[in-house]
This record gives C-alpha cells, sequence and structure tokens, in this order.
C-alpha cells in the first residue's frame, strides 16, 4: 500500500447507551484499504492529512409486545428502536512518522422509540390492556453527536508488524435536549450526545503476512456521568480483521485500482446504565458484529463497504442487533 494513502479515520460513533444495542460502533482505522471498524496500527506519513466521510446504519429486531407488557406490568424502563444512522467527518494529520492525531463527528439518529408505558393508577397497564397501553411510540430523535479528539502512536514497527498506542478524549458537544412526540425530553439513552467527558485508551497490532494483513485492536472507554445524571457505561471494543489483496487480471493488470477482500471481527462489551447512582437492569452486554466487506483504492481515494450479521448477549430486555451496514470514503 502507498503510504500516502494511510488515513486514520476516527471514533465515528460507538457502541451503547440505555438499550445498549441503541448505539453504532466505534474505530480507529489506519490503512484506507484496510478493515472499516478494527484499527491498524500504521500511522500517517508526517506532514499529511486526510479527510473521511463514514456512514453506518445498525437495523434492529422488535421488542414483543408480551415483553412490554411484562415491563409495564412491573414498573420496569425497557426501551426499543428500529434503527439507528451514524453520518460521520474525520480529519487526521500525521504529527510525525510516529504520531497521528485527529478529530472526528458526526450526525445521529435514530428511528422508531419505544418504551414500556407507565402509568400512575395500579393495574391500567395489567395483562388486558390494549397495545397502545403498553407501549409509548416516542418518534426519533436526530442531531450532532459528541466530538471525539484522539491519537495513534506508533510504539514499536517491525519489518511486517507495528504496534501503536491509541488514545483520546470524548467531548460533550452532542445535543442532549431532543424530545419525543409528546414534547418530553427524551432520556439520556436517546440522545445524539452524553453530556460526558469520556477518555479512551487502547492497544493496535498490524502484521503483514504475503498478500494478507491481520488488524487487531483493544479500546476501553472509561464513560463519567452526563446529561440527565446519566452514566452510560464503560465501553471495551476489541477487534479482529483480515485484508486480503485480490490479484489483478487481463486489462485491469495496469490499472492504479487495488481490490481488497476484507472479513472483520467486531466485538462492543458495555457495562450497565447508571442514573443518579441506580444500575439500570435492562442495559449493558455483549455484541459481536461478522463483517465482509470489499475496499477499493488507489493512492489517493478509497471506498470500502460492508455488512454486518450481528450476535449478541444482552442484560435483560433491549433491542437486538440484526444488521449492520458501512460504508466510507
Amino acid at each position: 500500500m502507498q503510504n500516502t494513502s494511510k488515513l486514520l479515520i476516527g471514533l465515528l460513533g460507538l457502541l451503547p447507551a440505555v438499550a445498549f444495542a441503541d448505539h453504532t460502533t466505534i474505530g480507529l482505522q489506519g490503512n484506507v484499504t484496510g478493515p472499516s471498524t478494527t484499527s491498524s496500527a500504521n500511522p500517517m506519513d508526517a506532514g499529511k492529512m486526510g479527510f473521511t466521510l463514514q456512514f453506518q446504519q445498525v437495523n434492529f429486531d422488535a421488542i414483543s409486545d408480551a415483553d412490554f407488557e411484562h415491563a409495564a406490568e412491573n414498573d420496569e424502563d425497557v426501551h426499543g428502536t428500529d434503527s439507528i444512522t451514524n453520518t460521520g467527518f474525520a480529519f487526521t494529520y500525521g504529527m510525525s512518522d510516529r504520531l497521528t492525531l485527529g478529530f472526528s463527528i458526526a450526525n445521529i439518529r435514530r428511528s422508531g422509540l419505544v418504551e414500556a408505558a407507565h402509568h400512575d393508577d395500579e393495574g391500567e397497564a395489567g395483562p388486558h390492556a390494549e397495545e397502545e397501553e403498553i407501549i409509548e411510540h416516542l418518534g426519533s430523535a436526530s442531531g450532532l453527536g459528541d466530538a471525539r479528539l484522539y491519537a495513534s502512536y506508533q510504539l514499536f514497527s517491525g519489518a511486517s508488524s507495528s504496534t501503536s498506542v491509541l488514545f483520546g478524549i470524548k467531548a460533550p458537544t452532542g445535543e442532549t435536549g431532543e424530545v419525543s412526540n409528546d414534547g418530553e425530553r427524551l432520556e439520556a439513552e436517546f440522545q445524539p450526545g452524553s453530556g460526558s467527558w469520556d477518555t479512551l485508551l487502547g492497544l493496535a497490532f498490524t502484521q503483514q503476512l504475503s498478500s494478507w494483513t491481520i488488524n487487531s485492536n483493544v479500546l476501553y472507554t472509561f464513560a463519567s456521568e452526563g446529561s440527565q445524571d446519566t452514566d452510560l457505561g464503560d465501553v471495551f471494543n476489541y477487534n479482529l480483521a483480515a485484508s486480503h489483496a485480490l490479484p489483478k487480471f487481463g486489462p485491469f493488470n495496469e490499472s492504479p485500482w487495488n481490490l481488497d477482500f476484507v472479513f472483520e471481527v467486531n466485538g462492543g462489551w458495555r457495562d450497565n446504565v447508571k442514573i443518579a447512582g441506580e444500575s439500570e437492569r435492562h442495559s449493558g452486554g455483549n455484541i459481536i458484529y461478522f463483517a465482509p466487506g470489499l475496499s477499493l483504492s488507489n493512492d489517493k481515494i478509497f471506498i470500502n463497504a460492508s455488512i454486518s450479521k450481528a450476535v449478541d448477549n444482552l442484560n435483560g430486555i433491549q433491542s437486538e442487533p440484526e444488521t449492520r451496514d458501512q460504508v466510507r470514503g
């Protein structure tokens, strides 16, 4: 790969919130022809800069009426959503041959927000209640998310491998005042911004094996209390990706474009949400995405696309992710 093609794409979204699955995934990418989410340990060249756009959508299975009815009867907070869309921008700069700095921000939209109904009169949401009395349809929430400033510093570089440390902060720049269809302020879990200052720390490793490139990384987010006295919970991301340069043939032998096959495994664990110090039972858990994709690039331009299938182990009753679609370039 050309050194001038190396970009660090940035933290464009990220896992979790009360309904843990109701968030997109986080990544600090390196080589443009590499994976969509897994971080590379390869830095940008000193003095080089890059701009990246990313679109990501996660679609969810609906929570059953029976689960909502159970939550309403027991006065439990259960939330759900149909989809979440993240449209993000990242800027990166090679401060030196080892240190890359970056900034990212995204617009976040959650559609089809619902929650278990709660009533003041005991029994109003009982077993014979109508659907509209069991499920409250809140509408959608859309707005600017939290900005992230981050860096990747290369600790070691060998003939075919590289190791870097990842670190950064998330600033509370996002919208926190979105309201429901009834004009009530949505809970912090549904807002585009968290209202909290969070710290990020991780490691990335890259290994070149002939025509294959292996990338892996871990990234831990230390969350703090934000808007509405809500702590959305710490996050631990773990990723592994294998990229293979596909051979050129015929009239494409002299083409400046390269096509890579990429397969990723993207995992994320989130701690339970805490509101005013009280832990929310229906929050947190673990999600793993299996993501095949393709990356098309030359020495200046790239397009990367993947479609993911999710496997999850979430706490309590939450929206379960079904698929995740990503395009960046």
